[in-house]
């Protein structure tokens, strides 16, 4: 059974992201999923995840009619921004949601 659930992390560090705050990488973030993106953000909320600040929120995608649910997760550490996203076919969501989000709550420092 093909589940259809996908991740991207990507890993920043703050010399390279010179000048960001965690609210304004947090805007840039948002912005650059704005664009791809239909709909408002869904439950947007600031928490704390293993130590770490992040903004997180759901959003929808029409690719070429083909609609998508995604779970992102922005997260700050002492020395880095990590963008985290999950996503799967919106007629998934429900099946795929929670696993999405405790997925990308599962980031890590070592």
């Amino acid at each position: 059974m093909v589940k259809e659930v996908y991740l991207l992390a990507i890993k920043e560090t703050k010399a390279e992201a010179v000048g960001f705050t965690f609210d304004s990488y947090c805007e840039f973030v948002k912005n650059n999923v704005k664009e791809t993106t239909v709909g408002e953000f869904e439950n947007e909320e600031h928490i704390r995840v293993n130590d770490m600040s992040s903004l997180q929120f759901g959003a929808y995608e029409d690719l070429d009619g083909v609609m998508l649910y995604f779970y992102v997760g922005v997260f700050e550490s002492k020395n880095n921004f990590y963008q985290v996203t999950g996503w799967t076919l919106k007629s998934k969501m429900d099946e795929y949601k929670d696993d999405l989000k405790r997925i990308v709550n599962s980031l890590k420092e070592h």
